[in-house]
């Protein structure tokens, strides 16, 4: 009987350590949302005292700009607009100001799509990609017309709790390529990337890879790296994707990229080159 007794112990502990393993590497798994009522709330969320509903004006043409040598894809494609009406904050202020002769207005209406995924935890928790236009302004600034920013969202007694990136993801561009949830480490626990076009004033034109994981509720951005950039955004310059095997067996150490260089800012190479790229976590 004791035998029997201490195999049934070693059973349960068994299952109890498989349950936490179990619990531990699944906590992350995310779920598409695709209903219009979690958006329309998930947005209420986003953006406190916000007015937020579903538009009914002529969609806005989210079609990437033709890019040297390159068809960038739109990471959002076939995600619905929202209207969400609320002041802009210090860091949206530049995307609101009129570049035409007219005085000033307070521009407070975005134009919003978003994707979410809801993430298997305790108390519902979300991630968010919101990419918007502020509407009404005839002609926008040079710098800032298409705003992405990041959230994450928990929920827990029916309060919400809301953390963001602040500076917009892009910057003198428009599209966002990729966002996606995908394991990094090697731990069962996925990291958010979310790649999104920039171009500097003058002679280059980008898309920067930002790497992102939650702790505490909270945003916690592990790296940034240009994957794709132009010389003077006439030829590619080089081109880098994520090597994830390489990444994963490091468990975090590094972020492995596998780069084809088409040549420098002053000429274009005769042959393309490959290279490796190792970026280290920035904490």
């Amino acid at each position: 009987m004791a035998f029997v007794n201490r195999q049934r112990r070693k059973r349960n502990l068994s299952v109890a350590i498989f349950l936490i393993l179990s619990s531990g590497s699944a906590a992350f798994c995310a779920q598409l949302v695709t209903d219009e009522a979690s958006k329309i709330e998930i947005l209420k969320a986003a953006f406190p005292q916000a007015k937020v509903s579903a538009s009914q004006q002529k969609p806005l043409d989210w079609k990437p700009y033709p890019w040297p040598d390159n068809d960038l894809t739109d990471a959002l494609a076939g995600e619905e607009e929202y209207n969400v009406v609320k002041l802009a904050d210090k860091f949206e202020q530049a995307w609101t100001t009129e570049m035409a002769d007219v005085p000033y207005m307070e521009h407070s209406e975005r134009r919003v799509r978003i994707r979410a995924y809801k993430l298997r935890s305790a108390a519902p928790q979300y991630v968010v990609l919101a990419h918007y236009q502020f509407v009404g302004i005839q002609d926008h600034a040079d710098c800032c017309e298409w705003f992405a920013r990041l959230f994450v969202l928990s929920r827990k007694n029916g309060v919400w709790t809301v953390h963001h990136t602040d500076a917009s993801l892009m910057y003198r561009a428009k599209t966002v390529r990729s966002f996606r949830l995908v394991d990094l480490m090697g731990d069962g626990r996925e990291e958010i990337v979310v790649e999104a076009e920039k171009s500097e004033a003058t002679y280059r034109t980008r898309v920067t890879m930002s790497i992102f994981r939650i702790t505490n509720d909270q945003l916690l951005q592990l790296a940034s790296i240009d994957t794709l950039s132009t010389n003077n955004a006439v030829h590619t310059q080089y081109s880098s994707e994520l090597d994830l095997a390489k990444t994963r067996q490091s468990a975090g150490r590094a972020f492995y990229f596998k780069t084809i260089v088409y040549g420098t800012e002053e000429e274009q190479f005769p042959a393309p080159r490959i290279e490796e790229k190792i970026v280290k976590p920035s904490r």
